[in-house]
């Protein structure tokens, strides 16, 4: 998306005087709507956390992508006119959680919609050779579905994480044809994808 361009002065637009488009919907997350199409982003406290910043269609599509490796803060304007009106995310994910804020892009009128946030705890992943250690932390017992495709993006295993608060799962990929396997997370919304090599 090349219209996405960096403001020096990001930090000050959205820091500045108050609007009705000012808020403040998470702590370190600062979100102001500039005008129809596009608003500006500001993140403070990241204490030398790795961030990615992403805009999701409703299909779950990646169209922008960022990696964000900050001492202190980020700025951001980020402009939305070459998309066409309809529904979008904003994702923002760290090491631990990742928080998603849905946007509407209307005719003549973007919002973002800071009381639907979601915040997600992205699964807990150990990897050896030929196995994957998996856990997951739901506080709201959200479900979860897990897929494995090989090589051939064929589909090998598959499971519904019914409502529990914690989940903890081995796969071993001992007795597997060798090959590069995808694991697949979708948790609420987002994804997690891990690849496990098997020789």
């Amino acid at each position: 998306m090349k219209t996405i361009i960096r403001l020096a002065l990001v930090a000050m637009i959205v820091l500045g005087s108050q609007s009705s488009y000012a808020s403040k919907p998470y702590p370190g997350v600062t979100i102001r709507v500039l005008d129809m199409t596009s608003f500006a982003l500001y993140i403070d406290q990241i204490e030398d956390q790795n961030l990615k910043l992403s805009i999701k269609d409703k299909s779950g599509n990646s169209l922008y992508s960022k990696s964000i490796r900050s001492k202190r803060s980020y700025a951001r304007k980020i402009n939305l006119k070459n998309l066409p009106k309809g529904a979008y995310a904003l994702e923002i994910r760290d090491n631990i959680s990742t928080l998603s804020y849905p946007i509407v892009l209307v005719e003549g009128s973007l919002h973002v919609r800071y009381d639907q946030k979601v915040e997600t705890f992205n699964p807990i992943v150990k990897q050896k050779p030929n196995r994957l250690d998996l856990a997951l932390f739901s506080p709201e017992m959200h479900k979860h579905q897990l897929n494995i495709y090989n090589d051939d993006n064929e589909l090998i295993h598959e499971e519904t994480i019914e409502e529990t608060v914690n989940y903890r799962k081995q796969f071993d990929f001992s007795k597997a044809i060798p090959g590069s396997y995808r694991v697949v997370v979708n948790s609420h919304g987002h994804e997690y994808r891990y690849s496990v090599p098997v020789k």
